[in-house]
């Protein structure tokens, strides 16, 4: 009897999340993708140094002032303002990082990362910095643009989640190396926002802050003393850090399999019966493979199977009969900047 079966799969179920994230204007972005790239070049680099460049680029742009608020003016004006020597905060460093990696392709946030007391600690107990979504290591990067650092274990970029869980094994990697914070006294920066990590969402509409739980255990309703609205908190990691730019399969069979005629046309009587003739219930293995991406901007899937040429693919389907061996299929999407999501992949066989 030929069976056809899934022998390996990173296959899941698509979290469709990353409407919840806030995202300029597409003309936003555009305008300050073109400006981007006519002062730095990508050319060559990989997903990891173009993070890193943006970030380095970023952090020399202005000198850190922590009162002046840019509001609720774009990162190309709060570029322009700066190259005429205004300085502004933390938050304005990590909202043009995230712009402008936004504006490339990837996907982007800013992230508040607060203190335990951060209704009434007083002043200065949050710190905001950016994470961005690595397609190629499924993960959430952590960087700090205003002190021009990222966090590692091992060599692996971190989240900001995972520098709060593996504090201890942590190193941090400072791009300027004349940079006046070194790695003991940003551990003892750092570590003081334990409390809680916010993002900005829209939950059914409504402008929202969503809270994870770090060391803070308390819900609030202040951030520092002031107005703390549309914030909702969460234990569970996977409300905040889930992939964000992922592609599923679905198999559809061409074929039907009419059961009740088999078992009629056969006589059979008994489960016994049945099972000893298994192999006349066998589907062909002739599919319609569909597609379904959570990528925003999306232009088009790429697929491979084994070692043939890649496959683009503009809409959802793909006929695809199988004979018998082993297949190993590769799918992704890709947006209109050309960057890939994540690749699902999943190792099939017939015989």
């Amino acid at each position: 009897m030929k069976k056809i079966q899934i022998l390996e799969s990173s296959n899941q179920y698509l979290d469709s999340r990353i409407n919840i994230l806030e995202i300029p204007k597409p003309r936003e972005l555009e305008d300050l993708r073109l400006y981007v790239l006519e002062e730095l070049d990508f050319s060559q680099l990989s997903e990891l140094e173009i993070f890193l460049k943006v970030m380095n680029w970023v952090s020399l742009r202005w000198k850190h002032d922590g009162i002046n608020d840019a509001g609720d003016i774009s990162s190309l004006e709060i570029l322009n303002r700066a190259s005429k020597g205004e300085s502004f905060r933390c938050v304005e460093y990590a909202k043009v990082a995230k712009d402008i990696l936004l504006s490339m392709g990837y996907i982007a946030r800013s992230i508040s990362i607060q203190s335990e007391n951060a209704d009434y600690g007083g002043f200065g107990q949050s710190h905001v910095v950016t994470e961005v979504w690595s397609n190629e290591l499924k993960k959430w990067i952590f960087f700090d643009p205003q002190l021009n650092c990222y966090a590692t274990v091992n060599n692996i970029p971190l989240s900001y989640y995972e520098v709060f869980k593996e504090f201890k094994d942590t190193s941090f990697v400072f791009l300027d190396k004349e940079a006046k914070i070194d790695e003991k006294k940003y551990r003892e920066f750092i570590k003081n926002y334990f409390g809680y990590i916010k993002i900005e969402c829209m939950l059914n509409g409504i402008k929202s802050q969503l809270y994870l739980h770090l060391k803070g255990e308390r819900q609030l309703l202040a951030f520092q003393a002031m107005p703390l609205s549309n914030a909702i908190f969460t234990t569970k990691i996977g409300n905040i850090y889930f992939n964000p730019n992922n592609t599923s399969i679905l198999f559809e069979y061409k074929d039907k399999v009419d059961a009740v005629k088999i078992i009629k046309e056969n006589n059979f009587n008994s489960l016994e019966n049945i099972k000893e003739n298994l192999h006349l219930f066998c589907v062909k293995p002739n599919f319609i493979l569909k597609f379904i991406t959570n990528t925003p901007n999306f232009d088009y899937y790429e697929l491979q199977i084994n070692e043939d040429i890649l496959i683009k693919i503009k809409n959802n389907e793909y006929d695809w009969s199988v004979e018998e061996g082993i297949y190993n299929i590769s799918i992704c999407s890709v947006n209109k900047q050309g960057v890939k999501g994540s690749i699902t992949t999943m190792k099939i066989f017939y015989g």
